[in-house]
């Protein structure tokens, strides 16, 4: 045999697993206790927000709006600078980069319509 002796009863070639159900396993110490407690304060909103089923369209339509407020104002150029911004994958030599729009239009269109497909 290689490594160390095995721990626990090996009677029968069966090892000892210590139960994990005691009720205090998985829970914070006591000094977590008011942080966890302002994290479930804060994220309360967030929710309530996210359980109500026309929540992914009204998030929708707000982003549209922004983005449509944002392309149509003085700060355009930021807009166009922003979708060729290069995104990309490097593995030492290898690199594989495409714009912000290539990867939008190409890659995530092509998630979505799968999506929608099942």
């Amino acid at each position: 045999m290689v490594g160390p002796p095995p721990r626990g009863d090996t009677r029968a070639g069966l090892l000892h697993v210590p139960s994990f159900s005691s009720p205090d396993v998985g829970t914070p110490p006591e000094g977590w206790a008011p942080l966890l407690r302002l994290a479930r304060l804060a994220t309360r909103p967030l929710d309530r927000f996210l359980k109500i089923q026309a929540a992914s369209g009204i998030l929708l339509l707000l982003a549209t709006a922004a983005a449509l407020a944002w392309a149509n104002s003085p700060r355009a150029p930021g807009c166009a600078a922003l979708w060729h911004t290069p995104v990309g994958v490097r593995f030492g030599d290898f690199a594989f980069e495409r714009p912000l729009e290539w990867v939008v239009n190409d890659g995530l269109m092509v998630i979505f319509f799968f999506v929608v497909g099942l």
